[in-house]
């Protein structure tokens, strides 16, 4: 990602929506790469909103499900980003184990 000269990103979260998300990230921890789940519960869902009757989102449940930060920081070199595009293209060619439905 290039800036102008003397500034540096703002951007600080990398999403990927897939499934089998927890597959994915136990195969990127066991590579040595950092995720994190940013937003598990939808904010419809989130207690703090006291919504007696929540509506039902479905899309937006199903993508609370699948949704993965990746490491993303304007320290990142060239180098860590390779390494996390690497690790994430391997971490998706691992076929699902047989019977267990994706995340």
């Amino acid at each position: 990602m290039r800036t102008a000269e003397g500034t540096c990103s703002s951007h600080h979260i990398a999403v990927v929506r897939l499934a089998g998300r927890e597959r994915v990230r136990g195969q990127l921890a066991a590579d040595g790469i950092a995720t994190v789940v940013q937003y598990p519960t939808p904010c419809h869902l989130l207690p703090a909103l006291g919504l007696a009757r929540p509506p039902h989102l479905p899309v937006i449940e199903r993508a609370a499900d699948q949704i993965l930060s990746l490491p993303m920081s304007p320290h990142l070199t060239e180098r860590d980003v390779e390494r996390v595009a690497h690790a994430l293209g391997h971490a998706l060619a691992v076929p699902e184990p047989a019977g267990r439905p994706a995340s």
